[in-house]
């Protein structure tokens, strides 16, 4: 898996996402603060929507935790709860355990051959 790739699509996602938000955010902010006749139901459902919109970078990396760790067989569903919780953090976690686990698998790949080849030659 190109990882290089799959963190660029996440870029493509989430950098829009956050401005969209942030002027939604804003506007939502500005007509809630400067109308005067809205009843208390109508602010209610305004500032959820606005509380719904600041955190939908969550959901972005969420399901790209979701994708990512679906493709790679690790626990899924674990990964995005987590994602949708830290998010940003949730992501750099993930990374660093995958280049983790990818250089050991490496390396425990190739003592494992050195162990067949002695194994192997020791008959």
């Amino acid at each position: 898996m190109n990882m290089r790739k799959e963190i660029e699509r996440l870029i493509y996602w989430y950098v829009p996402v956050i401005i969209v938000a942030l002027i939604i955010g804003f506007a939502l902010s500005s007509y809630i603060k400067y109308t005067n006749h809205l009843s208390s139901k109508e602010v209610w459902f305004y500032s959820s929507v606005n509380i719904l919109i600041n955190y939908l970078h969550h959901f972005v990396i969420a399901i790209w935790l979701y994708v990512i760790s679906k493709q790679l067989n690790q626990k899924y569903i674990l990964w995005s709860l987590f994602g949708l919780v830290a998010h940003l953090f949730a992501a750099v976690i993930y990374l660093v355990l995958y280049t983790y686990e990818k250089n050991n698998g490496i390396e425990n790949n190739e003592i494992n051959q050195s162990r067949k080849k002695l194994f192997i030659w020791s008959k």
